[in-house]
């Protein structure tokens, strides 16, 4: 099989789309794992809290949402949740 110029152009070409590919798909997901590691370390942090905090009758509900604010927001987050705790 020869390759002409055509060829390559083709070869080149195609690469390039799966370069732009992967390149549109790689951000969203290194985003998500990024998410998911501070929700992660935010739901640990409010387990941490639950320890210390019940004893001092302030415990924070775990969920999904306060586990987000807490890892995302860090300290103003756990602050945050805190007082939605109180008011709702």
């Amino acid at each position: 099989m020869p390759l002409d110029a055509g060829s390559i152009l083709l070869y080149t070409a195609g690469l390039f789309l799966l370069y732009l590919c992967c390149w549109i798909f790689i951000k969203p997901i290194k985003w998500l794992l990024r998410l998911g590691g501070s929700c992660l370390l935010g739901g640990v942090t409010i387990l941490l809290w639950n320890l210390v905090g019940s004893g001092w009758g302030m415990p924070i509900t775990p969920n999904p949402l306060t586990a987000m604010f807490a890892g995302v927001l860090g300290v103003p987050g756990m602050i945050l949740t805190g007082i939605l705790e109180r008011i709702l």
